[in-house]
């Protein structure tokens, strides 16, 4: 088949082009720029993000080149008047291996009768509230590129080619490719510099315009991109900087956020001149970030003078800025398009180039990540011929991102207004209802969960729908929200359309999140998580059936799926704390998987996760309420696709997912 073409090697780009990579879709990625990126742009991953991109890179990569976000310090006019903090909180005692007795205990509480949830109420509290991974990673545009591209190359052998514009295209009449011009504008071309460079012809499958703000592919396809740009002029300025006491002596700080940058903490101080925030910059020690609703107060270009003036005489950080590292300003716009999907799912849209919002909250990269996975996986199956709906799929991946992006708009719109009002009335009232906000944990849990994308859910949506209503007996099941008590009684908190559980698992005898699971071996997609019991029923059904002299136990085996189409699942067996704990064969197997941290990130690097874990403190089988004979079906996007026994589980890849004369290969 001809290529998908990616319009766009930022962020979003690059994250698309690698899904499609990893499911053995063709693509081919362009981008005008001659380079990435050198500059820090966006600053986080969120927890949400990470993820979504758990399948391709493993969250201990991103551990190991950044720093998790620790919480935001709030003051006025340099005094602090309040702090959130972003921790996450892992079950007493993660950090090693529970005694015997307590793993005993957590699993038999977990499964009870019948593998039924009886005791597992604690447990089911802290399901959806407590995360193995942190809220977010301080992680800088430019490493998130460098990682993604790497992987591009390094694992699939696709290289961006750079210094290319696409200046028109065309669908084809049956709507089966996309005839793209494109013209290379590199400067070192033997053309001269005042003639046009002879524009190429390509064909592609599919056309994905991932190219932000300004996008071409959307320009070309004439949608309108509406919304509104915000009459405020905003500096932002990259420094490197020192702690210095000497260079604010007139304001003494009353708290270390006051008189500096505390590691993976946001600061956050609205002045007379306008708000300002300062960001550490990820792993780039001795950087920060600087952004100024200036408007008139800072009238020309803006300097490094400027922004100190800034720090000295509007709050009590003792911060030297030293050089200058990148100085910009900016207006900010609130707009989206109206349907990411044309031509009948030929042409997409994607990131930036669908929607762009105000930086507040730290959302853009991140929401445009998360459409690049939720479009990739569903272009590469409607590219196989292996989607039960045809290029019908491509309609959710509007369904589902178009309601995120505009709540986005609206939610940071919000917090930049909310946080930019300068009347003195305002931001006394302001101070005063965050400081009570921040006080209450299920409301501070409330904000960060706005931020970290948790809250994310697709439960209302096709994919979703159907199964969450049959299970729930046709109530009406929430979207955007963590699961009700109703609803936790039936899914726990791993319900169909919501994120895999980020909870705390054991693999090689060490704690880690959940999200490794989800790390997806070459050739494979998608994974099936069998839980404990639901390993035990099988375990049963197999002997009961040799015993009887019935179908034999490989072929009871198969009851539970291997495939996703024609590509193979991962299969992933999640042992009990009791059985791991009592020494049993679950443990041994769990044991083996992996020699700790070091080899699980060996095989992370390999593009393998794990084939066995242990749930040593009960929270994942807690998560599907104990219930036994449980599979967990995941999406290629870390979304939860099916819950339940193999009649489930088959029965959504039977309705979404066409078998191929190729899926015999994987089985």
């Amino acid at each position: 088949m001809d290529p998908v073409l990616v319009v766009g090697a930022g962020p979003v780009g690059l994250a698309a082009a690698a899904f499609l990579a990893h499911a053995g879709t063709p693509v081919r990625i362009i981008d005008a720029n001659a380079a990435p990126t050198t500059l820090s742009k966006a600053l986080v991953l969120w927890r949400h993000s990470l993820l979504t991109l758990a399948p391709l890179i493993p969250p201990s990569y991103w551990h190991s080149i950044a720093s998790p976000v620790q919480g935001a310090c709030f003051a006025d006019k340099g005094a602090l008047f309040a702090q959130l903090g972003f921790h996450h909180a892992p079950p007493s005692g993660a950090t090693q291996r529970p005694s015997s007795a307590t793993a005993s205990s957590v699993g038999a509480a977990a499964a009870g009768k019948d593998g039924q949830a009886t005791a597992a109420a604690s447990a089911q509290q802290q399901c959806g509230s407590v995360h193995a991974l942190p809220a977010g990673m301080l992680v800088v545009q430019a490493d998130v590129e460098t990682a993604l591209v790497a992987l591009l190359q390094d694992r699939y052998g696709i290289e961006v080619q750079r210094n290319t514009s696409l200046t028109a295209f065309t669908v084809a009449d049956d709507s089966s490719s996309v005839l793209c011009t494109v013209t290379d504008t590199s400067s070192s071309s033997t053309a001269t510099t005042n003639q046009q460079q002879q524009p190429q012809e390509l064909r592609a499958s599919y056309l994905v315009g991932c190219d932000g703000g300004r996008s071409a592919v959307r320009k070309l396809l004439g949608v309108e991109f509406a919304g509104t740009t915000l009459d405020q002029r905003w500096l932002l300025g990259d420094f490197k900087y020192e702690v210095d006491a000497a260079i604010n002596a007139a304001h003494k700080p009353q708290h270390k956020c006051e008189g500096s940058l505390q590691p993976g903490t946001l600061f956050m101080n609205p002045t007379d001149v306008g708000l300002m925030g300062l960001i550490p910059l990820g792993n780039r020690d001795g950087q920060l970030r600087v952004v100024w609703n200036a408007d008139a107060h800072c009238p020309g270009e803006p300097t490094i003078e400027d922004f100190q003036q800034l720090l000295t005489a509007h709050t009590r950080q003792q911060i030297r800025l030293t050089e200058p590292v990148w100085l910009s300003e900016f207006k900010i716009n609130e707009r989206q398009v109206q349907s990411y999907v044309h031509h009948n799912g030929r042409v997409l849209l994607a990131g930036d180039a669908a929607h762009i919002h105000s930086p507040a909250g730290g959302l853009g990269m991140n929401t445009g990540l998360q459409d690049a996975a939720n479009l990739a996986w569903k272009l590469s199956l409607v590219a196989a011929g292996e989607a039960a709906a045809g290029s019908k799929l491509m309609d959710t991946y509007q369904e589902e991102r178009h309601p995120v992006g505009a709540h986005v708009i609206r939610m940071s719109g919000r917090l930049l207004r909310a946080n930019a009002l300068r009347s003195p009335f305002v931001r006394f009232v302001r101070k005063w209802v965050l400081r009570a906000l921040v006080a209450v944990p299920s409301l501070a849990a409330k904000m960060v969960s706005a931020l970290t994308g948790d809250e994310i859910c697709y439960s209302r949506c096709t994919l979703a729908a159907a199964a969450a209503a049959a299970a729930a007996g046709g109530a009406a099941v929430r979207t955007r929200q963590p699961a009700t008590a109703a609803e936790r009684q039936v899914w726990g908190c791993c319900k169909p359309g919501a994120a895999f559980p980020d909870v705390s698992i054991e693999v090689g005898g060490v704690e880690q999140s959940a999200a490794v699971l989800l790390l997806s071996k070459p050739g494979c997609l998608g994974t099936l998580v069998l839980m404990p019991v639901a390993q035990k029923q099988q375990q049963q059904q197999q002997a009961d059936a040799a015993a009887e002299g019935g179908c034999t136990a490989g072929q009871q085996h198969a009851a539970w799926p291997s495939c996703w189409g024609h590509w193979p699942l991962n299969v992933v067996h999640v042992s009990s704390a009791a059985g791991s704990a009592a020494g049993g064969a679950e443990s041994t197997a769990a044991a083996g998987a992996g020699g700790g941290a070091e080899s699980t990130a060996a095989a992370g690097a390999a593009g393998g996760g794990a084939d066995v874990a242990v749930d040593a403190w009960g929270l994942l089988v807690a998560a599907v309420a104990g219930r036994a004979g449980v599979g967990v079906l995941v999406r290629p996007d870390g979304i939860v696709a099916a819950v339940g026994g193999p009649d489930e589980v088959n029965g959504w890849l039977k309705k979404h997912v066409v078998s191929s004369s190729d899926a015999a290969a994987c089985s």
